[in-house]
Order: C-alpha cells, then structure tokens, then sequence
C-alpha cells in the first residue's frame, strides 16, 4: 500500500503527483495555493465580483 503524505514541500511535488496519478488531493493543493492570487489578478481588471469568480473557475480548469 502506498503511503500519502499530508503535504507537499514544493510545487514540484504537486505537479509531479498530479501528472502522475491524477490525484484529486494534489490538485486541491495547486488550486488553494494558487486561488487568491488568481482571483485577486482577475477581480482587479474586471472589478466584478461574479465575473471574477468565474473567470478564476475557467484558469484552473484549463489549467488542470
């Protein structure tokens, strides 16, 4: 059986996970340590709320 660590030491280590497995766990880590940065960029061009929002949505779905 395969031992899970509880949390990742770099990006690397997400993105290595996640190519490798498709784990679920690694890439709710990418997305929360990505997702006030990507949504904070978007809500300061779009000045929207929602419009934000969604657009945040849209960046991680293409990017994972």
């Amino acid at each position: 059986m395969r031992t899970m660590t509880l949390a990742y030491s770099s990006e690397n280590e997400i993105i290595e996970e996640y190519n490798s497995t498709g784990s679920d766990r690694a890439a709710t880590a990418f997305v929360r340590s990505h997702q006030n940065f990507v949504f904070s960029t978007a809500l300061r061009y779009i000045k929207n709320y929602d419009d934000a929002d969604d657009i945040a949505q849209e960046v991680f779905i293409k990017a994972l």
